[in-house]
Formats: C-alpha cells, structure tokens, sequence
C-alpha cells in the first residue's frame, strides 16, 4: 500500500513509467511530445526517510533509448542507469505543512548509465555501447497522498552525462572514430544528455505506527498518548463536543455553552461555590456557606431586601420598610415598631407601654414622665395633680 515517508515509515520503493527524451548532436526530444517514437523504459526506486526535509534512495530504470531525426540521421538501443539520490521536501513544516496532501519536491544525484543493442530495434544505425557514462541527475517532482495508504508521483528527471558518443555523433565536428563516418553537420557541442519523465506510485514497506490505537497514525496524532477506549478526532485527540478544553471523557459538563469559562471537571466556574455558575449569577460574591436562589443571591424569605443570613427579623410583614437588620422600622426607638406605635414621637429614653405610648400610671392623661403627681388622678392644667 502505496504512502508517504515519516519517521515512522521510514522505507518505501518506488514503481515507475519512465519516458526517455534524447537531447545531443541530432536534435533534442526533451518534452517533444509529437513525435512518433516514444522510449519508454521501467524504473524501480529505493526510497528511505532522512528527516522532514530529506529522503535518499538508489533509482534504476531500464528500457529503449533514441531518437529519430531522418531515415539516415537516427539512432536506437537499450539504456541501463543506476543513481544515488535525494529529495528535498518541500511539505516540512518550513515551507509547506507536513500533513499536507501536496508534496512538492527537488531532487539531486549522481550515477552511472550503461548502453545496449536493442534486438528489436532496426540494425542499423544502432546506439554506441563502447562506454559507461558518469551520470549527473536533477528534478522536480509532485507527489499527492491519495489516503494514508496511498500516494500517486509525478517526476521529471534531467540527467548530465560524461560522454558525446553513443549516438554514433561526436560534437566539434570530428570523423566518427567508430564508424569513420564524418560528424553530423548539426553537431552540439558539448556531452549529450538526456531527460526522463517518470510516473510512479509509493509502496511502503513498514506500515506506519499508531502508538496509542486511536486509529490516528502517530506521523498524524497530535495527541499521541490518548487513554485506550476514548473517542477521538481526525488529529488523534479525545473529542471536546463543547470545545472547552476538557475532553468528554473528563468532562462532567460535555454540553457547556461555547465560550463560557470551565473549572477542570469541564464544568462553569462558579467563583463563590454556591451552586449557580459565574454566567448566571447575579450576586458572584455570595458567602460560603449561605443558602441563594437560582440566580445565585442570597434567600430573602420575606422579601424585605435583607437577605436572610443578615435578618434579624426574617418573618417581617411585606410591606414594612425595615432597617438594616431587617427588622421593623422604630423611629422614636422605644422597641415598638412604627407600624405598631400609636406614640410614634415618643422622646428617647421614655418606658412606653405596648402599643408604643409613654406609661400612665394614674390614667389621668398626663404621662408619668410629665405627671407631678403620678399616683394621683389630676389634671393636665395642673401637671397631673388635683
């Protein structure tokens, strides 16, 4: 199954369809497509990861080798070539994303080619196959991750060589010293090259790891030592349904609307510990320990805007305005409350009787903090004596 290289599926080979193109004395076939004779050749490739921005491998192709200028300007045989090389990755996380499906690379060598007759090739005139040639190859290449299994390449080749022969043409304009033929009026000067198109496909030969069996390969996990058993993502981490940080299956709180802040249990903070989380409560500073109602503020049975843990007086009637400790308002402070007072003026300090009013011993109507005579009915006019 065809994949890419990491550092944990290090070694791959290569198959290749490989279209080779002449470029020397005769005339050049680089990327000439028109014309009718196609070499086309077999390529194998041992591929092995270096490191995020490098692969190296030993490539061969074998297969025909040409060209065709005219019936008489021609010629056509076998070619061997064996190269070391490496890739330069462009997908290495400097240039382009590691888990990109697109993988663009360049890639460098050197080699040796090597030069047979071709048995079903025309007799003559026929390739030159006294030399082996020192090989230079450079390329671009394109390769495509399909799946995790499976990638599909493309790759063009140039490959600089060390010999002017093989095509039975010499450049400078020299007599042929194997046939003794004069050289080609159209000579290049310079050694003959020539390119390759290879179309491939990736097969690996070590399966990638998956450290944690989450599913996720460990080249792809971002979160590559998940517990065993739990859920998790297109990257290898445990699913967050809510996306608060905690995952499910830590997460005693997995439907937490978006953007709230969560305590570690995955749950809504709530700062004052009293049941009701920070977003919908209304009294966030609520004491350890008191009693609130669903908004979070503290109870106030009746309703008197003390809260019951400061009330001293928690049963006041609704409608009374109370002070600061909840209790009845005393205006005259005699330990009646004004709603009750029928004296609420009474001067401080005065003993009143139940219903608020100052004490009247003798029942004259004069008070007794008024009366001269506080144990003798009398009159007002006469400070309360006959």
């Amino acid at each position: 199954m065809a994949v890419a290289q990491t550092a944990d599926s290090k070694v791959a080979i290569e198959l290749n369809l490989v279209k080779n193109e002449y470029n020397g004395d005769y005339g050049s076939g680089i990327f000439n497509f028109k014309k009718n004779e196609w070499y086309v050749a077999g390529g194998l490739a041992l591929v092995t990861w270096l490191s995020p921005s490098f692969d190296v491998g030993l490539n061969t192709t074998s297969g025909n080798y040409g060209y065709v200028e005219s019936a008489s300007n021609q010629f056509s045989g076998a070619k061997l070539d064996v190269s070391f090389f490496a890739h330069y990755k462009f997908n290495n996380d400097y240039i382009l994303s590691k888990d990109s499906k697109i993988s663009p690379f360049i890639s460098f060598g050197v080699g040796l080619a090597d030069y047979s007759i071709n048995n079903s090739a025309e007799p003559w005139p026929t390739i030159i196959t006294g030399r082996t040639d020192f090989i230079v190859p450079v390329g671009l290449g394109l390769k495509y991750q399909i799946s995790k299994l499976m990638a599909i390449q493309y790759q063009y080749v140039y490959n600089f060589t060390s010999s002017d022969v093989h095509d039975q043409n010499i450049s400078g304009g020299t007599t042929n010293t194997y046939f003794g033929t004069p050289a080609h009026p159209a000579f290049k000067a310079g050694n003959d090259t020539y390119g390759q198109h290879l179309f491939g496909i990736v097969f690996s030969l070590n399966p990638p790891k998956d450290t944690d069996k989450d599913g996720v390969t460990d080249d792809m996990d971002k979160c590559p030592n998940t517990p065993a058993g739990v859920a998790v993502d297109e990257f290898g981490c445990p699913v967050d349904t809510d996306g608060d940080g905690v995952p499910d299956y830590m997460d005693k709180c997995p439907d937490t609307p978006h953007g709230l802040s969560v305590d570690a249990a995955g749950c809504p903070s709530d700062a004052d510990k009293d049941g009701v989380p920070d977003y919908m409560d209304k009294c966030p500073n609520t004491p350890a320990g008191v009693a609130v109602d669903f908004h979070g503020c503290p109870l106030d049975s009746d309703e008197d805007g003390v809260p019951d843990y400061l009330d001293k007086c928690p049963n006041t009637p609704t409608v009374l305005k109370v002070d600061e400790h909840g209790c009845p308002l005393d205006s005259d402070g005699d330990g009646v409350a004004d709603y009750y007072d029928k004296c609420p003026n009474t001067p401080k300090g005065i003993i009143v009787d139940a219903k608020g009013c100052p004490i009247d011993t003798d029942g004259d109507g004069v008070p007794d903090y008024l009366d001269k005579c506080p144990d003798v009915f009398g009159s007002a006019s006469n400070k309360g004596c006959p």
